[in-house]
């Protein structure tokens, strides 16, 4: 990958990352008080909302080199067609445990925001 597609892939990540973060965040808010309180909260809406916004941001634009730099990074596990499914694995799929499913998150939302980071240091 030379320079130009490097800045490029930071550009593009660092765009969409304050949108993606946001949405794990909300969806994170729902998950931590179900998994410390006797009374659940809905989150189907939080949930829709990120699962649709991951699988709306494709990699058409990004090439071979740069995908690869994010799955190295991590972070294509979290965003994208793949990024939806990990999130409906870990919710909708398995046998909800909201502790589980917010250890998880947390661990998505600290990869992304490392990638993030890095992609600005980078700029």
């Amino acid at each position: 990958m030379n320079i130009h597609e490097l800045r490029q892939l930071a550009v593009w990540y660092v765009e969409h990352y304050s949108q993606i973060q946001s949405l794990y965040r909300q969806l994170i808010q729902p998950i931590q008080h179900n998994a410390s309180q006797p009374n659940r909260q809905p989150l189907e809406t939080e949930l829709e909302s990120l699962i649709g916004y991951l699988r709306a941001k494709q990699f058409q634009e990004l090439s071979l080199q740069q995908i690869s730099l994010l799955d190295n990074l991590k972070a294509s596990t979290f965003i994208g067609a793949q990024g939806a499914n990990f999130i409906e694995q870990n919710i909708r799929i398995t046998n909800y445990d909201p502790q589980n499913a917010l250890s998880k998150l947390n661990e998505a939302a600290s990869t992304l925001s490392s990638a993030n980071e890095q992609f600005i240091a980078y700029q």
